[in-house]
């Protein structure tokens, strides 16, 4: 039996995901399918694996395809103008004890949810420091999409700025983290609600560390996957049709 954990988790799920083109023409990103299960069954899976048992889903594009999945409904119905923070804080009121955010379109083992559980901070996220193995397959030249990561030992320092050299950057975040009420008020105090209809991730942490904001760090080396076209498709397809007891 599975001790019980006093955190929640929400996946935030309302964007549409137009780069994977007719894959999500009539879905969600998170309900596109992998060996049987859609990114969504899978983050739930992890999600419940590392022993939550309080979990919410915002809703946004095709939100009654995800109805069977919802224990509890938070909708963002503002989707299309917005991005992933305000989907965050559609959900504020629910967070009312320390949280595990996850975005819709990764697949990640427990285990990073266990970690995130036992490290200290108001602010925790999941970064790999082998990110180069899959940025190298996703891209042609992994510096498209590659940001700045500066940390010093657990402390994020710095994030999300266009970077020239690839052996500068140590680590990448994968959309996996823990936030506590405290941070939610942190954040809302901080700025101005319109700025933060528009914040994506990246930005909210530089932004905070611009004010002095701590944020931690999990580092990871392990396997995990991000879906945010077809060739990230065909690679989390691959390797997962091998590996059955990859969770």
């Amino acid at each position: 039996m599975k001790k019980k954990i006093n955190y929640k988790g929400l996946i935030l799920a309302a964007g549409r995901g137009s780069r994977m083109g007719k894959a999500s023409a009539n879905c969600s990103k998170c309900m596109i399918k992998i060996e049987e299960k859609s990114l969504i069954e899978y983050q739930l899976q992890s999600l419940k694996n590392a022993g939550l048992t309080k979990i919410a889903i915002v809703t946004g594009y095709k939100n009654q395809l995800l109805e069977k999945y919802l224990e509890k409904k938070i909708h963002n119905n503002l989707w299309e103008k917005t991005n992933m923070v305000y989907s965050m804080l559609c959900a504020k009121r629910w967070i009312d004890e320390p949280t595990i955010i996850s975005y819709s379109d990764i697949i990640y083992p427990h285990k990073f949810v266990n970690e995130l559980i036992k490290k200290d901070g108001d602010i925790v996220i999941v970064a790999d420091t082998n990110w180069r193995l899959l940025w190298e397959r996703r891209f042609e030249n992994p510096l498209e999409d590659a940001e700045s990561f500066y940390f010093k030992d657990d402390q994020l320092i710095e994030i999300g700025k266009k970077i020239t050299n690839l052996d500068d950057i140590k680590a990448q975040y994968i959309g996996l983290l823990k936030i506590t009420p405290r941070a939610i008020n942190t954040i809302i105090n901080l700025f101005e609600g319109n700025i933060l209809k528009k914040l994506d991730f990246t930005s909210l942490l530089q932004m905070l560390i611009e004010k002095e904001v701590g944020i931690k760090i999990v580092f990871t080396k392990d396997k995990w996957f991000e879906i945010d076209n077809q060739k990230d498709l065909k690679i989390a397809r691959d390797y997962l049709s091998n590996k059955k007891k990859y969770f």
